[in-house]
């Protein structure tokens, strides 16, 4: 069972991780270098957002099973080097999985109700703080895989 679940985890941090870096550097490449329509990589990363949230879950569903099962609850000691490791890399991710909801609710949606007319603005700031929170995103994701 523990190895099912690693691989979902395994799995999970794979799609996440790339999708997130792949759309993170088409998203500057586009805003900040004009590379490309900024408007088409902005509706594909939204597009994705299902895929990202699918895989972030399954990322968390399955790294958090397989730790309760390897370790029979959810205990994170910080006695030894290995346990300091461990509980930083919760901690980093979960700054991360905070950081996913504000780029989703708070970030993104002032892009949506611009391209859709709802409210004026300026698209090109909204997108330049999208950029910028799936940049930081991106840098948490790395920093989480470089402790696991």
């Amino acid at each position: 069972m523990v190895s099912v679940l690693s691989w979902v985890h395994i799995v999970g941090a794979a799609i996440y991780g790339v999708s997130l870096t792949t759309f993170t550097v088409a998203l500057i490449l586009t805003g900040t270098m004009g590379r490309g329509d900024l408007r088409a990589w902005m509706r594909r990363f939204q597009a994705w957002g299902p895929g990202l949230g699918l895989s972030m879950g399954a990322l968390i569903f399955g790294g958090l099973a397989t730790y309760w099962l390897q370790t029979g609850g959810f205990q994170w000691p910080v006695d030894t080097a290995e346990q300091q490791r461990v509980a930083a890399k919760h901690l980093v991710f979960l700054v991360l999985w905070a950081s996913a909801f504000h780029l989703e609710i708070w970030t993104l949606d002032p892009v949506r109700k611009i391209a859709s007319g709802q409210i004026a603005g300026d698209y090109a700031a909204a997108a330049k703080r999208v950029t910028l929170q799936a940049s930081v995103n991106t840098a948490l994701f790395w920093v989480v895989a470089a402790l696991a």
